[in-house]
């Protein structure tokens, strides 16, 4: 990975550094590039979204042009080679003398309210110079770049560092435009991603904005619609869980954080893990109130005893414990399919959808009906989808 391309900028963008990496791998080896005539990857945006249960007012297309931009950026970019073209539209956009932009590190806009407002975040404006580049003709596509450093926390909230990065693909190779100079930390993975799930980033970063104003409803509702529009982002069911376990929906929250751990199994989501415990020692301390019992005198002979070390394990990570006290569990009352529920939950939560799938089998085997393996069994299903 070579720098091929860093510019100083306005005050106001310190933190959006224009960096263009050139990585040398062979084209055309992850998602289909966008076509080069300006229009989006999906030329249909209403049609993608409602193919995926999505009001399409409800998400606006985040590369979508009008004729300004398109008469902008196809006079920046001139004659010349894409990239040398991509080269001009960079200038231009870091140039207050052309284009004064304002940063704003929670202003996440669409291409479009970017390019008219002069102003937004580094998402905004990777955004704004996928939607030039498409405008003068050139086929830019959008990129996720994971790092273990991958967000923060605030409070119970994730705020993520793997933004959007805008991405050139041809036949010598593909060069990553990163302008996000916040982002610290090894990069473990890097991905193509098509508008869809670029849009779920966008939506992510709204549904983050109104967690933190306190408007749970319409948090969940940006939410719902992020995992529809991009399945494999764990960060996204992890706040999500985050929204529903506010909103009182327990079961609901331990699905969300369940995808959360089974997608991000080799990216982990920041605070995954903390906020799990949180939920699960929140429904260990009702079930000890409802029992009478303490941690200390919880029963170890009798299979809701058994079950209950299990969760008390579970709700404080050590995973290794819950197994052995669930399997303990399972030989009191071989028949009975609890202990086989709670091994696949357990399994799911620690990030093995395949050991979660054969405890299942196990838990369905015994209680083809069950309730509680049955909402598994969609869990794992949406996860396999998702992968």
């Amino acid at each position: 990975m070579a720098a091929a391309m860093q510019r100083s900028t306005t005050t106001a963008l310190r933190r959006c550094a224009a960096l263009a990496l050139a990585i040398a791998i062979a084209a055309g080896s992850a998602a289909a590039a966008p076509r080069g005539d300006g229009t989006p990857a999906l030329a249909d945006w209403s049609r993608a979204l409602a193919a995926r249960g999505i009001d399409p007012d409800r998400v606006p297309d985040p590369f979508a042009i009008d004729d300004t931009m398109r008469a902008t950026a196809i006079a920046v970019a001139g004659e010349g080679s894409a990239r040398q073209r991509l080269t001009r539209l960079q200038a231009f956009l870091f140039d207050p003398g052309e284009f004064e932009f304002r940063y704003e590190q929670r202003d996440t806009r669409t291409a479009s309210e970017a390019f008219h407002a002069r102003a937004g975040n580094c998402v905004a404006f990777t955004n704004l110079f996928i939607a030039l580049g498409r405008a003068a003709g050139i086929p830019l596509s959008a990129g996720v770049r994971y790092r273990r450093s991958g967000g923060e926390i605030e409070g119970s909230l994730v705020v993520l560092h793997n933004h959007v990065v805008a991405v050139f693909r041809d036949d010598v190779g593909m060069t990553i435009y990163d302008f996000n100079r916040q982002a610290s930390g090894p990069i473990l993975g890097f991905e193509v991603v098509d508008d869809l799930s670029a849009a779920g980033l966008y939506v992510n970063n709204l549904a983050v904005d109104a967690l933190r104003a306190g408007d749970l409803a319409e948090a969940r509702r940006l939410l719902e619609t992020v995992v529809r529009l991009a399945p494999r982002f764990a960060a996204g069911y992890a706040n999500l869980g985050v929204v529903r376990r506010r909103s009182g929906d327990v079961a609901g929250a331990l699905e969300a954080y369940a995808c959360a751990s089974a997608l991000g199994s080799h990216m982990p989501v920041p605070g995954l893990r903390a906020n799990l415990s949180a939920l699960l020692g929140e429904i260990v301390k009702r079930r000890l109130e409802r029992g009478g019992w303490t941690r200390s005198d919880v029963p170890t002979d009798s299979l809701e005893g058994r079950m209950l070390h299990g969760d008390m394990a579970l709700s404080i990570g050590n995973f290794r414990r819950a197994r052995v006290w669930y399997r303990r569990a399972s030989k009191l009352d071989p028949s009975v399919a609890a202990p086989w529920v709670s091994l696949a939950r357990l399994r799911m939560l620690n990030g093995k959808p395949g050991a979660a799938r054969r405890a299942l089998e196990q838990a369905l085997a015994r209680a083809p009906d069950d309730r509680g393996a049955r909402a598994i069994e969609a869990v794992l299903d949406r996860i396999d989808r998702a992968r």
